[in-house]
């Protein structure tokens, strides 16, 4: 999986696999947008309203591990500014 930082506040590509991480009084979480592709079958797997963690390496650990387990091939991160 090929992960791409975007800098704080940057959006990712339209339609682009994405975990977005939030922080929210201290603690961390993250939402994300995987699109699955079965031969001529697309399919989008989203992820909304997130567990919190106490700290960002752990939310974001938590996403890569949710945006792979669904093959993911690039995935941006989005800090929420």
């Amino acid at each position: 999986m090929e992960i791409v930082k975007l800098d704080r506040g940057a959006q990712p590509p339209e339609s682009s696999d994405y975990v977005a991480i939030v922080e929210e009084d201290g603690q961390f979480g993250f939402s994300g947008q995987i699109e699955k592709i079965h031969g001529p079958t697309k399919a989008q797997v989203f992820l909304i309203g997130p567990e919190w963690y106490p700290s960002f390496d752990e939310a974001l650990t938590a996403g890569l591990a949710w945006a792979d387990s669904h093959g993911a091939g690039r995935i941006y991160v989005e800090v929420a500014a």
